[in-house]
């Protein structure tokens, strides 16, 4: 975990991606109904916001992900 620790404090980006991996999870459940809520309003924030981050996040987050893994390895 202080490996872990380590890395993700060098890399700010990398920072949020901890907060956004439980974000991430969460969107992933709430896709569908945010599905509705997108043509519903597309204006609102919460849907714009895991629209955006959901691609970036995901491969960005697959990097820290990879490393992090082999680090507790």
């Amino acid at each position: 975990v202080q490996a872990c620790g380590s890395l993700i404090t060098e890399e700010q980006p990398h920072a949020m991606l901890i907060p956004m991996e439980y974000f991430f999870m969460g969107y992933g459940l709430y896709r569908p109904s945010q599905l509705d809520c997108s043509p519903r309003s597309p204006l609102s924030p919460f849907c714009i916001s895991p629209d955006l981050l959901s691609p970036e996040s995901m491969g960005v987050k697959l990097k820290p992900i990879k490393t992090r893994v082999r680090l507790e390895v």
